[in-house]
């Protein structure tokens, strides 16, 4: 997993838009995969609609990115990154049942 979040360091306020969608894609998973505590296994692909051969974090992975594929340059302006963040981690929260 190390080489899926290599280079992904941008500084703090580094724009959205001069990020590669992969870069952004990285650094959210990662932020997702530390502060969520999310561990390495299997199941997650199946809430959030990604294919089920992925492991834990290549799915969440690949969830972020329809995620970032689906915002507009012009949205991205409006965020910081931290704003980004937190609105994609309530998002991605909301994809499990509760209880």
């Amino acid at each position: 997993m190390n080489n899926l979040f290599a280079s992904t360091q941008p500084k703090s306020n580094q724009s959205l838009n001069s990020m590669t969608a992969m870069q952004l894609t990285s650094k959210l998973t990662k932020q997702l995969i530390i502060s969520l505590n999310i561990q390495e296994g299997h199941g997650l692909c199946y809430f959030l609609g990604v294919s089920p051969c992925y492991q834990n974090y290549l799915a969440i992975w690949r969830w972020v990115m329809g995620q970032v594929e689906a915002l507009s340059a012009q949205t991205l302006n409006d965020y910081t990154f931290d704003q980004l963040y937190y609105d994609l981690e309530s998002y991605f929260v909301h994809q499990f049942p509760s209880g």
